[in-house]
């Protein structure tokens, strides 16, 4: 432990000599202060700190910060936001109490080094919690250390160039479903909601989107019948749900309508027109939402297609996977398809969906002989 050593000046003062062992060198280091506050924090510290200076001098140079802290820093930053769900703030605001509230939030934004993020990241590591968490309240921390910058409250991000822990969670595989596959599930579907299930499957508009649509939003006597998607169903962070702008700009579309489509919504287009409320509804006229049709219908249908030869287990959205993969191979171009499914780039949908294009598999696989053919 650290130690202190009083010497009486000349001038009738009293030197206070801080003395400890160096962590690294191992060797005896001393610091003289005529100021015995001083001297008593520089050695609490110390002892505090496994008798690094470095640590110990840092911590004294906080003290005297005017700097904000993390935590208030970020949520200003939270609070600056103006293009994000209410259930995407309250998500932000619990990464901040659970994750970045402790020491590391009640630090002054100015005095948090490449170092500082790397043992958070550890700690978090310490706590159990996953590479995705990580690298999601990560995120958060990057964004209001960057706004911490552009307020000038401190010269750079640290968290810029931190290496972030390797993904350990299982992504869930996309199923697509044939024709057949899709029958037989609507044979066990409960028959009021396999209208919902083929607007689905025939559209690609996600769950949210289709759930919030009214009789104002459907065109179905124009040259070509067309559905206008410009807003979803979303959660609030408290349990609670409202209607908000789709996920991203490009979800704003307008999605053209195949005549059996057409068939399918008519009646319950012209329902909404005299109830002015949603095109789908559960089955006493209520807002219908992803968890209670999953278990209504959708899932029970899986069970008893699953008994009569179904090998697959497809998710709700799935029918959305379904619908581009029915797109494309019967020649539907990626470009377009990616603007159909309201994709805020064309390099989501080539990545989710390009292995199905025949012809690209075709013309692989010739270029692949090609290239083999003189080995």
């Amino acid at each position: 432990m650290a130690h202190i050593v009083e010497r009486p000046l000349r001038n009738g003062d009293i030197s206070y000599t801080v003395r400890w062992r160096d962590p690294l060198t191992r060797k005896q280091d001393s610091i003289a202060t005529e100021d015995r506050d001083h001297a008593l924090t520089l050695k609490r510290l110390l002892d505090a700190n496994g008798q690094s200076f470095d640590i110990a001098q840092r911590l004294i140079l906080e003290q005297k910060s005017l700097a904000p802290t993390v935590t208030s820093t970020i949520e200003k930053h939270v609070g600056s936001l103006t293009n994000i769900s209410l259930g995407t703030e309250s998500k932000y605001r619990t990464y901040l109490r659970l994750y970045l509230n402790g020491p590391l939030g009640g630090r002054p934004v100015d005095a948090i080094e490449y170092d500082d993020v790397v043992a958070w990241i550890k700690w978090m590591q310490a706590q159990g919690k996953s590479a995705k968490t990580i690298a999601n309240v990560h995120g958060l921390l990057s964004a209001g250390l960057s706004t911490a910058v552009r307020l000038k409250l401190r010269p750079d991000n640290p968290c810029k160039g931190v290496n972030l822990p390797k993904g350990d969670h299982i992504v869930e595989p996309v199923t697509f479903l044939t024709h057949e596959e899709f029958r037989l599930l609507m044979r066990f579907a409960h028959p009021h909601y396999v209208p919902l299930f083929r607007f689905l499957v025939a559209t690609g508009l996600r769950m949210g989107e289709a759930t919030a649509l009214v009789a104002s939003d459907f065109d179905l006597d124009g040259a070509t019948p067309s559905v206008r998607i410009s807003k979803a169903w979303k959660q609030d962070g408290a349990g609670g749900y409202y209607v908000g702008p789709p996920k991203t700009r490009r979800s704003r579309r307008t999605v053209a309508l195949a005549p059996d489509t057409v068939a399918v919504v008519s009646s319950l287009v012209k329902r909404a027109k005299l109830t002015k409320g949603e095109v789908f509804t559960s089955p006493t006229g209520k807002v219908m939402r992803n968890g209670t049709v999953y278990r209504r219908a959708w899932y029970p249908a899986i069970v008893a297609a699953q008994a009569h030869g179904l090998e697959k287990k497809p998710r709700l959205h799935d029918l959305r996977h379904t619908h581009a993969s029915w797109m494309l191979n019967a020649g539907t171009d990626i470009f377009k398809l990616s603007r159909r499914l309201g994709h805020e780039s064309t390099t989501t949908t080539t990545d989710l969906y390009s292995h199905l294009l025949p012809e690209a598999l075709e013309s692989t696989a010739v270029s692949a002989q090609r290239a083999i053919a003189g080995a």
